[in-house]
C-alpha cells in the first residue's frame, strides 16, 4: 500500500488486513485550479456570483486555519469577483497572525510570499490583543458581545475560506464547531477564543491533586487493568478464529467483545459532560455567521498528501451539507474495514493497530492536525492500541510541549502535575499539549516525522526512524 504524507512524500508498507488506515481521500483527477473553477462558477444554492453584490460593493475574504493551496484557489476566487465588477483595490485578505502581536516578530509577519499572486492586494493581518481592532455587531443570546475585526465588519460582502478536513472533522474532540469556524471565533475578541478553547470543551477536567492516589494503590489499579485487557484479548481472539472457521454461535461475552458500542466508561463520561458544551458554542458559531450576514462561502477538503479532494462553494446551508455527506462517505471508509459479518450476524472490531498519515503543505502540517488525526484513529481503536502517525510538524515546540518534555519521565506514570502547570500556565499551546498528553496516556503512538528522535521520545511517543522500522512494526 502506498501511503501519502508530509508533502508530496510517500511511502510503500505491507499493511496486514488487521490493521485500520485512516488518511485523507484520495485527491481529485482535476487540477486545483479546475476544482476551484467548477465550484466558484456553479456556487451551490446560488445561480451566480452577480446575484450576491454590486460593482460597488467591498469584499473581504476571510481566511481559516490552515488553508491549502491558496495562491492557486483564491486568484481563481478572485478573478471571478473581477469579473463581476468588483474592483481590485475593494478586496481585502483578512489572515490571523495570531493571539499576540509580539512587537518586532510580527512587525516583519508577511502572510504571504512576494512571489505569491496574492501579495498585490490589500492584506490585513489580526491579532486577539488589539481590541482597539474590533467592531461589536451585536449581543449573542448570552449577552456577549459579538465583535470582529474591522475590515470584516466594514466589507459589504464577507466570503469565509475554510479547511474541511474529513480526518480531523472525524474526531469526536475536533476544533472545528461548523462551516463558520474559519471566521468564529477566528476573526473575533480574545473572550470568544477563550471560550472556545477551554480545556473543558475537548473533555479534559482541570486535575484535582488532592485525589491523587498512593503508588502502590495506582499500581494495583493498573494491574487489575491489565489482567481484564488481557481476558478480552484473550476472549476477542477466541472468538476471531471461532468466526473464521464458520462458527455461527456467539455467547454474550463474546458478542459484547465484538461490539462497537463498548468503549471506556470515562471516554462516555467525558462525552456526556461536554456534549451540552460543544453543542451550544456550534450555535454560537452558526449565529455569529449570521449576524455577520455571511452568505457565501467556500471549504476545501484536503486530499491524501499535497492534494486537494474536493472544494465545495456557495450558501453556508448548502456548503455544510455537502461537506457533512464528503466527511460521512470518508468515515465509513475507515469503518468498512473493521466491520464484517456471517450471514445476518454482524460485528464491529476496534482494531488494536492504526496506522494514521497526515498530508499537505507547511500550513497542513501542524500540532493540531497531527492531535486531531491521531484522536480520531484513537476513536476507531482499542484501548492501548498502536497508532503509527505518519506527519511532519513545521511549527516550533511550543512551551505548553515542552512542559510535557520537561516532564517526560512522568509520563509513564502520574502526570498529574505536568497537566497542572499547563492548566495554571495556560501557555498558547496548553490545550494541545493537554490533549496530547491523554494521547499518549491511553495509546501507544510510533510517529515518523521530521522531528528528531529525542524530541519525539520526550513527548512519550516512540521514534521511527526508517520505513523498515514501520514495517517491522506493522506485523
Amino acid at each position: 500500500m502506498k501511503i501519502l504524507y508530509g508533502k508530496n512524500k510517500s511511502i510503500s508498507l505491507d499493511v496486514p488486513s488487521s490493521c485500520l488506515v485512516v488518511s485523507n481521500p484520495a485527491g481529485s483527477e482535476l487540477s486545483v485550479e479546475q476544482l476551484a473553477q467548477d465550484a466558484v462558477s456553479h456556487p451551490l444554492g446560488l445561480p451566480g456570483l452577480s446575484n450576491c453584490f454590486t460593482a460597488d460593493d467591498s469584499v473581504a475574504i476571510a481566511l481559516g486555519e490552515g488553508v491549502v493551496h491558496q495562491d492557486e484557489i483564491l486568484p481563481v476566487l478572485i478573478d471571478q469577483l473581477l469579473l463581476n465588477g468588483i474592483q481590485k483595490e475593494k478586496i481585502t485578505l483578512v489572515v490571523f497572525g495570531g493571539k499576540t502581536r509580539d512587537g518586532s516578530s510580527s512587525d516583519d509577519f508577511k502572510p504571504f510570499s512576494p512571489d505569491s499572486p496574492l501579495s498585490k492586494y490589500n492584506v490585513h493581518v489580526h491579532y486577539t490583543d488589539q481590541p482597539q481592532a474590533y467592531t461589536i455587531v451585536s449581543a449573542m443570546e448570552s449577552g456577549e458581545p459579538l465583535a470582529f475585526v474591522r475590515p470584516i465588519v466594514e466589507a459589504d460582502v464577507v466570503i469565509p475560506v475554510g479547511v474541511a478536513d474529513p480526518v480531523s472533522c472525524a474526531s469526536p474532540w475536533s476544533s472545528r464547531f461548523g462551516v463558520f469556524s474559519s471566521v468564529y471565533p477566528r476573526f473575533s475578541m480574545k473572550e470568544a477564543h477563550e471560550r472556545f478553547e477551554h480545556p473543558s470543551v475537548f473533555g479534559l477536567d482541570a486535575p484535582d491533586e488532592s485525589q491523587d492516589v498512593p503508588d502502590d494503590v495506582r499500581d494495583n489499579i493498573s494491574n487489575k487493568r491489565r489482567t481484564a485487557q488481557d481476558e478480552i484479548d484473550d476472549l476477542e481472539e477466541m472468538a476471531r478464529i471461532q468466526w473464521e472457521e464458520g462458527e455461527l454461535s456467539r455467547s454474550k461475552e463474546e458478542r459484547r467483545a465484538f461490539n462497537d458500542s463498548s468503549d471506556r466508561e470515562d471516554e462516555i463520561s467525558d462525552r456526556e459532560k461536554f456534549s451540552l458544551t460543544r453543542t451550544k458554542l456550534a450555535e454560537e458559531a452558526r449565529q455569529a455567521g449570521w449576524e455577520l450576514g455571511v452568505v457565501l462561502l467556500m471549504e476545501i477538503v484536503p486530499g491524501a498528501g499535497d492534494a486537494v479532494a474536493n472544494i465545495v462553494f456557495g450558501t453556508p446551508d448548502r456548503v455544510e451539507k455537502e461537506v457533512e455527506r464528503i466527511h460521512s462517505v470518508c468515515v465509513k471508509e475507515f469503518d468498512k474495514s473493521i466491520v464484517s459479518g456471517i450471514g445476518k450476524l454482524k460485528f464491529s472490531r476496534k482494531p488494536k493497530q492504526i496506522l494514521c498519515a497526515v498530508g499537505g503543505d507547511e500550513n497542513r502540517q501542524t500540532w493540531l492536525n497531527a492531535i486531531e488525526a491521531l484522536e480520531t484513529a484513537a476513536e476507531k481503536g482499542t484501548e492501548n492500541s498502536a497508532i503509527y502517525l505518519c506527519a511532519d510538524i513545521s511549527q516550533p515546540v511550543g512551551a505548553g510541549f515542552k512542559v510535557v518534555m520537561d516532564g517526560s519521565d512522568l509520563l509513564a506514570g502520574a502526570i498529574s502535575s505536568v497537566a497542572s502547570t499547563l492548566y495554571s500556565e495556560r501557555f498558547p499551546d496548553s490545550l494541545l499539549a493537554l490533549r496530547w498528553l491523554r494521547l499518549v496516556d491511553r495509546h501507544r503512538i510510533f510517529w515518523l516525522s521530521n522531528l528528531d528522535s529525542e524530541t519525539i521520545e520526550k513527548l512519550g511517543a516512540v521514534p521511527v526512524e526508517s520505513v523498515d522500522q514501520l514495517q517491522r512494526a506493522l506485523k
